[in-house]
Order: structure tokens, then C-alpha cells, then sequence
């Protein structure tokens, strides 16, 4: 990367499962240590995922904006769907990454076969 676009400054890493490996972690960890402050870095992950342990790991790397997809706040989809999620787990994972210093983008997801108008005008309250 650094060889092929040497002007780069940002790396998005878009898997939403970041955070379930902690060896995978741990290796970018290695490989980015170096690099610290070069690039701003940028992680999707799942809700449920953020926790004590992710978030030392994303302090270690450096990341600044944490991605979180969000399809619903209707517990009736979400069943359906077989999700998990809902309004408060977000609220409390969003402050726990503002607490250590992330900006958080929220991929908002529609198209949900099983969303109503009233679905989409809950998530988007």
C-alpha cells in the first residue's frame, strides 16, 4: 500500500466482524504500531462487539471513526431478521466510544423486506 499510494493517509478496514479475532487485531496492531499517527484509521464493527477489550485495541491502533451498521430500531424486525441491536445497546456503545475519543458513523441500513413506514420514521427519530 504504502509503495502504491504513497500520498495515502487514511485506511478504512470494512469488516464488520473487526473485533472478533483478537489475533487478527493483535497482528494489525504489530504491522500499524510503527505507523501510528500516519494514517487515520477507520474500523466497522459490529454493536455488539465494542467492549472493554475493543476498545484498548482501538485506542493501541489509533482509530478515530468507528462505523456501526444500524438497520432498525423496530424489535419486531430485528426478531425476524434474527439481529440483535435495538436503540439502547447503541446509545451505550456510541458513548462509550465518544468517551474514548471516537467519532462514530452509523451505517444506517434500509431496505429490510419486514420495515414499515412507521420502522423507518422510529430508526430515523
Amino acid at each position: 500500500i504504502e509503495a502504491t499510494f504513497p500520498q495515502l493517509r487514511c485506511i478504512y478496514i470494512g469488516d464488520k466482524t473487526f473485533g472478533q479475532s483478537p489475533a487478527a487485531v493483535e497482528n494489525l496492531i504489530r504491522v500499524l504500531g510503527s505507523r501510528r499517527g500516519r494514517y487515520a484509521l477507520i474500523v466497522q464493527t459490529h454493536v455488539s462487539a465494542v467492549d472493554d477489550w475493543l476498545l484498548d485495541a482501538l485506542d493501541r491502533l489509533g482509530v478515530c471513526i468507528v462505523e456501526l451498521g444500524f438497520e432498525t430500531v423496530d424489535p419486531d424486525v430485528l426478531r425476524q431478521v434474527r439481529k440483535t441491536g435495538g436503540a439502547q445497546q447503541y446509545r451505550k456503545a456510541i458513548d462509550r466510544l465518544h468517551r474514548h475519543g471516537k467519532a462514530v458513523f452509523l451505517n444506517v441500513m434500509g431496505g429490510l423486506p419486514q420495515q414499515t413506514e412507521a420502522a423507518h420514521e422510529a430508526t430515523l427519530a
